[in-house]
């Protein structure tokens, strides 16, 4: 057999302002943001579906398959042949997406901020001689665009944006907010001595 896949490779760059925003309006996550119920160092979309998979085997069968627990981890028992046959019935004896959507409320996996995208182009199969197996793998254009995902509204451009509309409406600003303080507390206490 012989196989031929070409990919295309979409790069993307965070700005440094993405790091404060939280997960839910990026959409995404670092790979030090790690959930709690993960047994993973490091969070990446692949590590998630392998968490969600072996909490399923979990719940349903009371053991996870060996491979979804890199760890030694007590919390996790490795299924014996009974527990083989129940993960096997359930459908997740490996982790296809297209299984896991059957379990979507248990499994809410954020894609991550900092792992491109790989998209195939082409890809071929052919028979020739039997035993013999060839696959060639190739990224035949280099990457041409650059995504960058940015945050369009800082907490400082909130704090502009309400500086302003004040200024604009009641001609005030955040020297004449400090100015109104000083009027009514440090110049009072000094007016009452005096």
């Amino acid at each position: 057999m012989k196989k031929t896949i070409k990919f295309y490779k979409e790069a993307l760059v965070n700005d440094p302002e993405v790091r404060d925003m939280p997960p839910e309006s990026r959409d995404c996550l670092f790979a030090d943001e790690v959930p709690s119920r993960s047994i993973f160092k490091a969070y990446s979309y692949s590590a998630c579906i392998s968490d969600c998979t072996r909490i399923i085997q979990m719940e349903y069968c009371n053991c996870s398959l060996y491979n979804f627990n890199p760890f030694d981890n007590k919390q996790f028992p490795d299924c014996d042949y009974k527990g083989y046959l129940c993960v096997e019935q359930i459908g997740l004896i490996s982790s296809d997406f297209q299984e896991l959507m059957k379990y979507k409320g248990k499994c809410d996996c954020l894609p991550s901020c900092t792992e491109s995208d790989l998209m195939d182009i082409y890809s071929s199969e052919e028979r020739n001689t039997p035993g013999k197996l060839t696959i060639s793998i190739s990224m035949s254009i280099a990457p041409e665009y650059q995504f960058r995902r940015q945050v369009l509204r800082t907490k400082l451009d909130v704090i502009v944006s309400l500086g302003g509309i004040l200024g604009l409406f009641l001609g005030a600003s955040i020297l004449s907010i400090i100015e109104f303080i000083y009027y009514f507390t440090f110049r009072a206490v000094n007016n009452l001595r005096n």
